[in-house]
C-alpha cells in the first residue's frame, strides 16, 4: 500500500544510507506512527529522518569527540 506521507521512497542519498533491513525498519516505524498517531505524525517522522540523515551525510563526523 502506498503511503502518501512517504512520497516516492527515500531520496537516493538516504537509500544509500540505509541497509535493506534498516529501510524496512524505517517503513515499519512510519507505518506505526500513522496507525497509532496520524498520517501527519508519520509525515513528521519521515521529514525529521530525512533532515537528520542529510545532516549525517554532509557532516559524518558530527558528534565525534
Amino acid at each position: 500500500m502506498k503511503r502518501p506521507w512517504l512520497g516516492s521512497k527515500l531520496a537516493s542519498k538516504d537509500e544509500r544510507f540505509l541497509t535493506p533491513a534498516a529501510e524496512s525498519d524505517f517503513e515499519e516505524a512510519a507505518e506505526f506512527y500513522e496507525r497509532t498517531g496520524s498520517p501527519a505524525l508519520a509525515a513528521k517522522f519521515v521529514a525529521e529522518f530525512r533532515r537528520v540523515s542529510q545532516l549525517l551525510l554532509e557532516f559524518p563526523g558530527i558528534g565525534s569527540p
